[in-house]
């Protein structure tokens, strides 16, 4: 009895010594976390304002802005362009340039991103009478929820943004911001913009794209 008490009493020993040895590694490992959350805060001060002194450099902003633009290009692409061709059949308005939808397209977009888009301009835009405003209204609610949207997200982060429609018909494209639509000529003169460039600061993230003769 006397030895396993000896056995149990050098146990406790021992096992007191690891627990000592465990509390400085947690307050070792309480103080490595402090700090490193303490230079890593000053690292991200130190880039945010390199940020913000040059435009070049990359930020959470800029990564936000790039998402953005990603959903831009897919709802010009999807719900706006299916709303443009459907806008084909439906309007009063004759369009100024053929394929009709896609003039179609760039009217809407003018409406939607000339500036924050409000009740009513999609129907303007499109030249839908009573009829049409009641064949179209689901997707001309759901166009308007979704851009809005879009210019919320751009606004809250902070950085100067815009949708950039400047173009001067007649003239060759300019591949540092403009493309031609997919079913266009790219190497023929520009005639009119169906979507306008997202443009964040000085910086292209989504290209402009732009009727010009369509290749069939």
């Amino acid at each position: 009895m006397l030895r396993v008490q000896r056995q149990l009493d050098v146990g406790h020993q021992r096992l007191s010594a690891v627990e000592r040895d465990n509390q400085d590694l947690r307050h070792e490992f309480v103080q490595i976390v402090a700090r490193v959350e303490r230079l890593e805060k000053r690292l991200a001060a130190m880039l945010a304002a390199q940020t913000r002194q040059r435009g070049d450099l990359p930020s959470n902003a800029h990564a936000d802005h790039q998402s953005i633009a990603r959903d831009y290009q897919s709802l010009v692409e999807h719900h706006l362009a299916t709303l443009a061709l459907a806008a084909t059949t439906a309007s009063t308005l004759r369009p100024a340039y053929k394929p009709a939808h896609l003039w179609f397209l760039g009217e809407l977009c003018q409406a939607l991103f000339q500036a924050p888009p409000t009740t009513g301009l999609i129907e303007g835009a499109l030249g839908l009478d009573k009829d049409g405003r009641m064949t179209l209204a689901t997707r001309v609610d759901q166009a308007l929820v979704k851009t809005q949207a879009l210019w919320r997200r751009a606004t809250c982060i902070g950085l100067p943004f815009r949708w950039d429609f400047d173009l001067l018909p007649g003239t060759r494209l300019d591949p540092s911001r403009q493309a031609a639509w997919l079913s266009c000529d790219p190497l023929l003169p520009a005639q009119y913009v169906i979507a306008p460039a997202y443009v964040v600061e000085k910086e292209v993230f989504c290209l402009q794209r732009v009727l010009t003769n369509p290749s069939f």
